[in-house]
């Protein structure tokens, strides 16, 4: 026998053999066989076509995308004609009708098929989203079966699962922004579920309630009307025991109608200032006055 023969798959779909100088073509609706010794053949259904190939007469096959199999062995030879060749499903009513670039290339060579047969898609198209099957324009790679009227993918089930998740999850959302925003049903949390951190977002202001700020670390200062921590007039102390000692950066202003008393001792270091405004007054009874700051005088100062 001589080594003449080509298999070669068409974009349509048949399958062409050529032997020297003679063509034969062959629907794809073929049973695979293998016989004994060296040779395949294939059928169709009522094995009224069919053709036998010796493997040592194969020097080529040819598939449809150009991918070339030079001199195939049985084994190749059985496993490529079933694949990429032939499509017959054995012992099934169900016929394999080949493998298309995409879905279009399918429904052009086969607008319609028999109920039940199948198809392979090797690239999908479209935009993804909204499969064919569902009124879009994606149609996905993958297996197609003919339902009798149109052609159907396993994907477009899926995406019509996914898509009824995904309408469960705006429902749920919905419901919980609503739920969060009813103002008729508060929703309380514990102390231990708050969270703080050094911020002064939502301190308290003038305009609104809020947190206090954070602690200054010192204990002659007081938070004051305007949300500061000062040295308030007539307060003092520190952990001296000194107990009226205003540090570098205080600043007490004595205003008018207002009296700064002091007992024991008034200690300013430099950095620290008393302003005594016009009706204001500074006095320290049975102590004395150690200035090392600076000592505004507009009102009264009264040391015995």
């Amino acid at each position: 026998m001589a080594a003449d023969t080509i298999i070669t798959k068409l974009q349509n779909g048949n399958v062409i053999i050529t032997k020297g100088s003679r063509s034969m073509s062959y629907y794809p609706d073929m049973q695979v066989l293998e016989d004994e010794g060296d040779s395949c053949h294939v059928r169709d259904k009522s094995s009224s076509q069919q053709h036998v190939f010796h493997v040592e007469e194969i020097i080529k096959l040819v598939r449809k995308d150009g991918t070339e199999i030079l001199s195939p062995d049985k084994a190749t030879l059985f496993s490529e004609l079933s694949t990429f060749f032939f499509f017959k499903l054995g012992g099934g009513s169900s016929t394999h009708l080949g493998v298309f670039d995409n879905y279009t290339d399918l429904i052009t060579q086969f607008p319609t098929a028999g109920t039940g047969d199948l198809a392979y898609v090797e690239n999908s198209q479209g935009t993804f989203w909204l499969p064919g099957g569902m009124g879009g324009d994606f149609y996905s790679k993958g297996v197609y079966m003919f339902n009798g009227t149109n052609w159907d993918s396993s994907v477009d089930e899926i995406a019509k699962q996914l898509e009824e998740n995904v309408n469960d999850i705006l429902s749920l959302q919905l419901a919980l922004t609503n739920h969060v925003n009813d103002l008729a049903n508060p929703h309380d949390t514990s102390d231990a579920n708050l969270f703080v951190s050094d911020i002064t977002t939502n301190n308290v202001s003038t305009t609104a309630h809020g947190f206090a700020p954070k602690l200054p670390g010192d204990n002659t200062k007081y938070l004051d009307g305007d949300g500061n921590y000062t040295v308030p007039a007539g307060g003092g102390g520190s952990s001296t025991g000194v107990q009226y000692h205003l540090k570098s950066g205080d600043n007490v202003v004595i205003p008018d109608g207002f009296e700064y008393l002091v007992y024991r001792k008034l200690i300013l270091d430099s950095g620290a200032s008393i302003t005594i405004d016009s009706g204001g007054e500074l006095a320290a009874h049975n102590g004395i006055v150690t200035n090392n700051g600076t000592i505004i005088n507009n009102g009264i100062i009264e040391i015995d």
